[in-house]
């Protein structure tokens, strides 16, 4: 459905975010 299409679009997003703040912790 759309809503699921979203949810999976602010998810990945977040995800997406997580990961750069950790390669910026981590200096790689």
């Amino acid at each position: 459905t759309e809503l699921l299409g979203v949810a999976l679009a602010d998810h990945i997003a977040f995800i997406i975010e997580v990961l750069k703040k950790n390669k910026e912790e981590l200096g790689i």
